[in-house]
């Protein structure tokens, strides 16, 4: 926990310690699309492995900051792949500035060995994209995943649930 903790303040004094150089964000107006490549890193799981995870998507804005789009789903911890697939929404914050945040809701279905049962998705997210130019961002987003079925070990014990940290790079196009 005190990793997490120490990253989060990391990544957040990084992001304002840029604001010097970052651009005016994007309107995300409508029918604009996004292209997404993310990811974390979870540096101890339950197997005493670095486990890792990838999330591409790609998003189009049915109106002004309001989003909608697929998502893929990759994760490997050093002996298993997992493999996901999903939908997701996203409202954006237009607040004029070069820091958007936002909030999202995704629904997926997740499978493979790197996880003890295949099951569905609930995803809340919440978040700030930071635009480097126009047409790029970075982003760091807190996630809360709701599982249909008991998939995440923590402190030895399964769950439904699970919360972490996500970075990544979006374009615009």
């Amino acid at each position: 926990m005190k990793v997490v903790k120490t990253s989060v303040v990391l990544l957040t004094m990084a992001m304002l310690a840029t604001a010097g150089w970052a651009q005016t964000g994007k309107k995300m107006e409508q029918e604009t699309l996004e292209l997404r490549l993310g990811g974390g890193m979870q540096f101890q799981n339950a197997n005493g492995n670095t486990a890792f995870s990838l999330d591409p998507a790609l998003g189009y804005f049915v109106f002004d900051d309001i989003e909608v789009g697929g998502k893929l789903f990759w994760a490997y911890n050093g002996n298993d792949f997992g493999y996901g697939l999903g939908a997701f929404t996203e409202y954006n914050l237009d607040m004029d500035a070069y820091v958007v945040p936002f909030a999202g809701l995704g629904l997926g279905y997740q499978f493979g060995d790197y996880y003890l049962r295949s099951h569905v998705l609930i995803e809340l997210t919440a978040g700030l994209k930071e635009f480097l130019s126009n047409d790029v961002a970075i982003y760091q987003e807190f996630y809360y995943d709701l599982a249909s079925e008991e998939v995440y070990l923590r402190d030895e014990k399964t769950r439904s649930y699970d919360t972490g940290l996500r970075i990544g790079v979006r374009c615009y196009f």
